[in-house]
C-alpha cells in the first residue's frame, strides 16, 4: 500500500501534520502497512540517491498534509535546506531546513 486510501487509513500507518504533534516519532509506533512495513509514509522523508550527485528525498513527513502521505512523493534537494549548517565546508547531507529527513535501513532477521 503506498497511498492510503482514506483518512481513517492514513493515520492508521503514517505520521502526518494531523496526528505528529510536530515532532517525529519512534519507528513503529504505528500499525505496518499490508508489506509489513512501518513508516513507509509519514514520519520522516527518506534520502534516496537517484545517481552519485543527485540526492532526492521521498515520501512524506510528518509536517505533510495527510494527502501528500504517498511513497511516490519526491521533494528535490536544494541548498536551502543546508541554510544555517555550522560546519566550513558544509555537510554533504544534514540539512538543517529539513528536520524531516531520514533514511530507512533494511535488513532480515
Amino acid at each position: 500500500m503506498c497511498q492510503a486510501d482514506t483518512r481513517v487509513e492514513v493515520d492508521r500507518f503514517a505520521w502526518t501534520a494531523v496526528n505528529s504533534a510536530e515532532k517525529v516519532h519512534t519507528v513503529a509506533s504505528l500499525q505496518h502497512d499490508p508489506m509489513g512495513l512501518f513508516d513507509l509514509q509519514g514520519n520522516v522523508s527518506e534520502w534516496v540517491l537517484r545517481s552519485p550527485d543527485c540526492a532526492v528525498l521521498k515520501g512524506a513527513n510528518f509536517t505533510d498534509p495527510a494527502e501528500l502521505a504517498t511513497c511516490d512523493r519526491s521533494i528535490e534537494d536544494t541548498d536551502a535546506l543546508s541554510d544555517g549548517d555550522p560546519q566550513v565546508p558544509t555537510s554533504q547531507w544534514w540539512r538543517v531546513g529539513a528536520p524531516w529527513a531520514g533514511f530507512r535501513l533494511v535488513f532480515e532477521d
